[in-house]
C-alpha cells in the first residue's frame, strides 16, 4: 500500500509538471507571437504606405475603349477621340509624354489643382505669346529623347569588368563608314535640338512664373528651372 501510494504521488507530481511546462510553452508562444489584430493592423498600414506612393490611376484597356481616350469606337482610329482633341505636342517626346499621362491620369486634388493651375498660367497674357515663341522652337528639336538613348548607348569606351573596353569597340563591323556615318549623323542632330531647346527659357526670362511646376521646365537653375546657366556655351564648344 505504501509503494502504491509513493507511485500515485510520483504520477501527480509528474502530470502537475508537465502542466505546467504546456502553460509555460502557450504563454511564451502567445508572447513571441503577434495576434491576428496585430498581424492585421501591421497590413493596413503596409497598404496605406504603398497607396501613399500612388500618385496615378490605372486604366485598363475595356476603359480605355469605352471613353475612347486614345481610338474611337466606330472606325478604330483616333479620330474623334480624347487623344486627337488634345494632342497639339510639337516633339515625340512630348507625345508619348501626354499620352502616358492620358493612360495613367492623376487622382489626387492637390496634383490635379496643380497641373491645372500651370495650364492656365501658360495660356494667358505674357506667358501664352512667350509659349507661341518657344513652340517654334521645340519643332526644331526633334526626338532628344531617344537621340540621348541612342548616343549613350553608342558612347565610347567606359569602365567595364573586360579592361574597361565598351563591347561595340570590340566589335568587327562589315559596314564601318556607314556605322560612323549614322553615329555622327545622330550626335549632330542631338546636338541642334539641345540648341533649339536651350532657346526655351530665353523666352520666359522677363516673365514672372508663379507655378513652380511651370517655372521648373522653362527657366533656368538659378530661377527655379532646370535648364543649365550655361548650357549655350557648352553646346557652342561642340560647334567652334
Amino acid at each position: 500500500c505504501i509503494a502504491s501510494k509513493q507511485m500515485r504521488d510520483e504520477c501527480d507530481m509528474d502530470i502537475s509538471s508537465d502542466n505546467k511546462i504546456k502553460k509555460d510553452a502557450s504563454t511564451d508562444s502567445h508572447d513571441n507571437f503577434p495576434s491576428s489584430q496585430q498581424v492585421s493592423a501591421a497590413q493596413n498600414e503596409d497598404d496605406a504606405a504603398i497607396e501613399d506612393q500612388i500618385d496615378h490611376l490605372a486604366l485598363d484597356g475595356i476603359t480605355l475603349c469605352n471613353l475612347e481616350v486614345l481610338a474611337n469606337s466606330h472606325s478604330n482610329t483616333t479620330s474623334g477621340s480624347l487623344w486627337a482633341k488634345i494632342n497639339n505636342t510639337k516633339t515625340p517626346h512630348g507625345s508619348r509624354l501626354l499620352r502616358a499621362w492620358l493612360l495613367r491620369p492623376l487622382f489626387r486634388k492637390t496634383d490635379i489643382d496643380r497641373r491645372g493651375d500651370a495650364v492656365e498660367e501658360l495660356i494667358s497674357g505674357k506667358l501664352a505669346v512667350a509659349l507661341s515663341e518657344a513652340r517654334g522652337a521645340l519643332s526644331k528639336c526633334g526626338d532628344i529623347e531617344r537621340l540621348l538613348s541612342r548616343v549613350h548607348s553608342m558612347g565610347g569606351n567606359f569602365n567595364s569588368s573586360d579592361n574597361g573596353i565598351h563591347p561595340n569597340e570590340r566589335a568587327v563591323l562589315y559596314e564601318t563608314a556607314t556605322y560612323t556615318r549614322r553615329k555622327v549623323g545622330d550626335f549632330s542632330k542631338l546636338l541642334n535640338g539641345l540648341r533649339s531647346a536651350a532657346q526655351v527659357p530665353d523666352f520666359f526670362s522677363d516673365i514672372n512664373v508663379k507655378s513652380g511646376m511651370l517655372r521648373k521646365i522653362v527657366c533656368r537653375k538659378e530661377n527655379g528651372g532646370c535648364f543649365p546657366s550655361n548650357l549655350n556655351q557648352q553646346l557652342d564648344w561642340f560647334f567652334d
